[in-house]
């Protein structure tokens, strides 16, 4: 039994292989096969000490863009409501 970390897009997926399937597998995923081990805490030990701070999590094309909706219905946190209270916090003391 094997453990492989496999990157899909901008996922990483843990496969748990077994030996009759392994050949199969790698044929599939080939160059995408990140991480093998043959424990789970290795593979994701290995994971964190290889690849965790080396990934960049914002592409351009991972994530859509935030539209900006302006200032409506939007409040900064000094302005949270407190204890029923219709007034601003800042204001009600």
């Amino acid at each position: 039994m094997k453990y492989f970390i496999v990157r899909k897009g901008v996922e990483f997926v843990i496969y748990k292989v077994s030996d009759e399937f392994e050949q199969a597998f790698r044929n599939k995923y080939g160059k995408k096969i990140l991480i093998e081990e043959n424990a789970l805490t290795d593979v994701l030990i290995k994971f964190e000490q290889e690849f965790m701070f080396t990934i960049d999590f914002h592409t351009e094309n991972s994530f859509p863009f935030e539209k900006d909706a302006g200032t409506a219905g939007a409040q900064p946190a000094s302005d949270k409501m407190e204890d029923g209270d219709d007034k601003p916090m800042d204001k009600a003391r």
